[in-house]
């Protein structure tokens, strides 16, 4: 029979807690991943756009996830703040939802997006050596 002494943890005990404190540091990350936001601003020239282009602001929106996580109402949010930066024309780029079920809140809240010439989804498929066929 093992005595222990006062003030010593047995070594389940410290991975027990290493392990709960570990498992909460992942979900803190994507908790508070959900409600960050980044704006960058980048200058592009290249010789074979045309010169009515010349200063045109295009942004990008992409990977808004809508779902238990990312609330309409944040969604909304996002729509206005896009807005605010006032660009020519707003591309979508994907991963809108995190179900199916979420689709149709999201996509109420991304018809409110204002841009003169409009804006536009696009679908970017990435392939790798485990899914490609051939």
């Amino acid at each position: 029979m093992s005595v222990l002494r006062k003030g010593r943890r047995p070594g389940w005990v410290a991975v027990l807690i290493t392990i709960t404190v570990v498992v909460a540091a992942v979900l803190a990350y994507g908790f508070t991943e959900t409600y960050r936001l980044e704006v960058k601003e980048y200058t592009f020239a290249n010789p074979d756009v045309p010169d009515v282009f010349a200063g045109t602001r295009i942004a990008l929106l992409t990977d808004i996830h809508r779902g238990p996580f990312f609330s309409q109402e944040r969604v909304r949010s996002l729509v206005e703040r896009v807005n605010s930066l006032e660009p020519d024309m707003v591309v979508l780029g994907g991963d809108y939802v995190y179900a199916p079920g979420y689709a149709e809140s999201c996509f109420a809240e991304l018809r409110n997006l204002q841009a003169p010439l409009g804006s536009s989804p696009c679908s970017v498929t990435t392939t790798t050596e485990s899914t490609r066929k051939g």
